[in-house]
């Protein structure tokens, strides 16, 4: 295949986009070579700091706000049937307390997983 034509067309196309203004080169050697010494414009730069500084603040604190309010534990509901109590957490887990039973012999408790 012969890409050497297309090349040198995407080449030429690249270099005339970036070429400068010959009227703007003489303008800016011009301003270098005057020797004047221009006086900095940093009035913008102290303001700008300021407001950047002020929004990474606000969204490291909103960040920080939503990062604990996620790290509360859930509630537990707590009710009552008779003179058993049974509390019960946001993801299913249960207890029961109650008043203890007498021992017997002979009973058996079977746990299952799920």
């Amino acid at each position: 295949m012969d890409d050497e034509r297309r090349l040198d067309e995407v080449d030429s196309r690249a270099r005339a986009a970036l070429r400068a203004d010959v009227d703007a080169c003489r303008r800016v050697a011009a301003s270098a070579l005057a020797g004047e010494p221009r006086p900095a414009s940093h009035r913008w730069r102290i303001p700008l700091a300021i407001v950047t500084v002020a929004v990474i603040l606000a969204v490291g604190a909103f960040q920080w706000r939503r990062r604990t309010a996620g790290s509360i534990p859930p509630s537990l509901t707590i009710t009552s049937v008779g003179s058993m109590l049974v509390v019960e957490s946001h993801d299913g887990r249960r207890w029961v307390i109650g008043r203890s039973l007498p021992r017997r012999r002979g009973n058996y408790v079977m746990v299952v997983t799920e």
